[in-house]
Order: structure tokens, then C-alpha cells, then sequence
């Protein structure tokens, strides 16, 4: 019976321990946010990155952002908030699409590095 407790805890502290991401990465529409934009309106996105690990060999300045169907207008540098928390700001314009078949506007943030990394995503709807 007690074997059988202990393997199913070290599977347990396994499975943690692999699931965890080395940090989070969340994008969303600074302030008011609304259902659709148009093509030209300028859009202002919060990054904000937070460590779950606390020596992360990868520098803040090295999240990596892919972007489609929209324009990287400006970008403040990255803020800290506290040691295991950073912020930024983009200003992004939506672009008209390129044809019928163009997905919604996106704009993604990564971090890679051996601590399995980071990403997170925003969808910005056309109206």
C-alpha cells in the first residue's frame, strides 16, 4: 500500500514539474476593449510577462513577437513591475486584409529557452 503511494506521488511531482511553463505570457487591449476594429484604427496591447521560475536564463528583452495583419506602430521598453513580473505596451494598427482568406489580425509573444519558455496570443477582430 505504501509503495503504491509513493509512486503515484513521484508521478504526480513528475507531471508538475514537466506541465509547468517557465513563464506566462498574457497580451490584452489596453483599456476599454471592444468587440470589432476597423482597418486604420490604432490599437494599444498590454504585454505582460510573469516568471514562474525564478532564475530565467533567458533576458526580458529576448521575447521574440510575430504579428500578422497588423502594424507595429511603437513599443515602450519593458517595465518591471517586481522581480518576477514585467510589463509593455504596444501600439499596433489594423491592417486591411489581404484577401478573403487573411485570418483575423494576431499578434503572438515567445520566449524559448531549455525551461520550456513561453507564449501567449491576441486576436483582434475586424469589424
Amino acid at each position: 500500500m505504501n509503495k503504491h503511494r509513493i509512486i503515484i506521488l513521484l508521478g504526480l511531482l513528475i507531471f508538475s514539474i514537466v506541465a509547468t511553463k517557465a513563464c506566462e505570457l498574457t497580451l490584452k487591449v489596453s483599456g476599454e476593449a471592444k468587440e470589432t476594429y476597423h482597418e486604420g484604427e490604432v490599437v494599444i496591447v498590454e504585454v505582460k510577462l510573469v516568471f514562474t521560475h525564478r532564475a530565467c536564463p533567458l533576458a526580458v528583452k529576448d521575447t521574440k513577437f510575430q504579428y500578422q495583419g497588423v502594424k507595429i506602430l511603437a513599443a515602450t521598453e519593458w517595465h518591471k513591475v517586481s522581480d518576477m513580473e514585467y510589463t509593455r505596451k504596444l501600439k499596433v494598427q489594423v491592417l486591411k486584409p489581404k484577401n478573403d482568406k487573411e485570418k483575423e489580425p494576431q499578434i503572438t509573444a515567445i520566449r524559448s529557452c531549455d525551461k520550456e519558455g513561453g507564449m501567449g496570443s491576441i486576436v483582434i477582430k475586424r469589424g
